[in-house]
């Protein structure tokens, strides 16, 4: 069923939007600034270990995945102009891919959702540049009861067996910024059993 939502409300990113995006690329700096990447990286890995999110050894480890994330946020002039909103589907376009790591920006409107996925053998991080999204992830084989709302100023991470379902469910459009290390080759998609399971769908290959 189309979007009821207008393609010429939500074509490109406002200048009030992109005032506000500016801004919080200032907070990341301070950020970085204040507590230096190597205290960020030992955060952030904590935190993994902690959420067991770090599985198989990828290219690069979540949280340089996280600096990288980071890092494009800060240089709106890279990637904002380039925001387009799709009302049938998540928009997305490919910023940057090397060997090692590839980065994509991704844009949502509201009840636009990814369904429960997997990155095939890729670790990943992403943080929200504008709006909000939730992420629910997966624990025993099934969805986590609640979601967790990611707001900007937040670094998601995690390992190449982290499997969850992020979706726009605020009331205006969202944008975000995501990185996988390697380059995602494969992804697989799940569904929710009838027993609340999650059940392997279908493996999509490289895009």
């Amino acid at each position: 069923m189309r979007s009821t939502y207008k393609t010429k409300r939500y074509n490109r990113v406002s200048a009030k939007d992109q005032l506000a995006v500016t801004e919080r690329g200032r907070n990341v700096r301070e950020a970085l600034t204040r507590y230096g990447h190597q205290e960020m990286d030992k955060l952030m890995t904590q935190s993994l270990v902690r959420d067991n999110r770090i599985g198989e050894f990828s290219s690069m480890a979540p949280p340089r995945l996280a600096r990288i994330v980071s890092s494009t946020v800060q240089d709106s002039d890279q990637w904002l102009r380039l925001v387009r909103y799709d009302p049938i589907s998540r928009w997305y376009t490919r910023l940057e891919r090397t060997d090692d790591y590839e980065i994509w920006l991704l844009s949502w409107l509201p009840g636009q959702q990814t369904g429960f996925h997997d990155h095939g053998s890729s670790a990943g991080a992403f943080a929200v540049t504008l709006g909000s999204l939730c992420e629910r992830g997966v624990r025993a084989g099934r969805p986590q009861p609640s979601a967790r709302r990611v707001v900007p100023g937040d670094l998601r991470a995690f390992g190449p067996s982290y499997l969850h379902d992020v979706r726009n469910a605020g009331p205006g459009p969202a944008v975000s910024i995501h990185a996988y290390s390697p380059p995602l080759s494969s992804m697989r998609r799940f569904e929710v059993s009838s027993g609340g399971q999650l059940r392997a769908l279908a493996e999509e290959r490289s895009w």
